[in-house]
């Protein structure tokens, strides 16, 4: 991966396995935390705009989760989207990349939100996505 402006999230690090990793660029903020691990879940929530500038954060936290997939075990990732004030297309694409990425099998991937139901509808990814409801993604 290029090196990059920001330092991205951590997952599954042994020393703090649910301490909560924080993430911020461009007014995206990213917070990783992890589920407990006989379900081998993490919780990504994203505040602030996905766009453009700060749609890049959200690629390379997912680079990480998947590079640390293998090692760590983990086999879900929910994206918490109801933080995002704004979508433009570049994070609507980062969005489908990731979209398209899960669907290879690699792992499960959830999408927790639906404020935002018709960014999802617009792009044909409402048909696509499992989503959680915020309680649900607190039972996690």
């Amino acid at each position: 991966m290029p090196s990059q402006p920001f330092t991205v999230a951590t997952f599954g690090e042994s020393s703090a396995e649910n301490a909560p990793s924080v993430s911020s660029w461009a007014g995206l903020q990213i917070t990783v935390r992890g589920g407990s691990q006989r379900r081998r879940t993490y919780v990504v929530e994203a505040t602030g705009p996905l766009d453009y500038y700060s749609a890049s954060l959200l690629r390379a936290t997912y680079q990480r989760f998947r590079n640390d997939a293998a090692r760590t075990g983990l086999r879900r990732l929910v994206l918490d989207l109801h933080g995002v004030v704004r979508f433009d297309l570049t994070g609507v694409a980062a969005l489908l990349e990731i979209v398209r990425d899960a669907e290879q099998g690699r792992f499960g991937l959830f999408i927790a939100d639906k404020a935002s139901r018709s960014v999802y509808a617009a792009t044909g990814l409402d048909e696509r996505l499992r989503f959680l409801t915020p309680h649900q993604v607190e039972a996690l």
